[in-house]
């Protein structure tokens, strides 16, 4: 019986030994779901909705690659690769004829202008000697901001539920060179007036 081991022990490792079709040049290509990733106006210091980007190996072969925002632009740019948050995500492997998630989000800085501004990175892909570039791109726009500042109890019988909102000066004044964002409720006093 014990003869037989070694035969069939050498037969099952030929045969699980798979050999990988790694490019001779060391690159390979990912596809993208999106070229560009574009978010629409984001009020500035406020974050935005969470985009997303499907990564995919359709080679035969398993890849490895590094994950990196392009530069230090005036918008923060946040990705999350695979599970990974960081602006210089190495050594991600994906499968072959897998995919993975890129969860991409901002927060544009204050610039103190009234007109809206474009923002714009990359994320840049280096796979072996290959690199590949999705662009990113945001529109800013500072605004006065209105958020709650005081409260008030509603009685509905047994139940009592807190109102929050934010109390305007009486006979306040808002310009029209920037949007005016209101989180919540504003209220106006009966004897005073809001002027837009």
């Amino acid at each position: 019986m014990t003869k037989y081991i070694l035969p069939i022990l050498l037969i099952i490792f030929t045969y699980s030994c798979k050999k990988e079709n790694l490019p001779s040049d060391g690159s390979a290509t990912l596809q993208f779901s999106n070229d560009t990733i574009i978010f629409d106006t984001i009020f500035s210091s406020v974050g935005s909705i969470t985009k997303q980007l499907m990564v995919y190996n359709n080679n035969d072969y398993d890849i490895t690659t590094n994950v990196r925002l392009g530069s230090n632009s005036e918008a923060y740019f946040k990705i999350n690769v695979d599970g990974e948050s960081g602006k210089n995500i190495q050594n991600i492997k994906i499968s072959a004829h897998d995919s993975m998630f890129v969860f991409l989000e901002v927060i544009i800085n204050p610039n103190n202008t009234n007109n809206p501004y474009l923002v714009s990175d990359s994320i840049i892909f280096t796979t072996g000697n290959k690199t590949q570039n999705i662009d990113l791109i945001a529109y800013g726009q500072d605004a006065y901001f209105h958020t709650a500042n005081t409260y008030g109890d509603i009685i509905d019988g047994e139940d009592t539920s807190r109102f929050f909102y934010h109390q305007l000066e009486c006979n306040e004044v808002w310009n029209n060179d920037k949007p005016h964002v209101i989180y919540g409720y504003v209220i106006v006093d009966p004897n005073c007036q809001l002027t837009i």
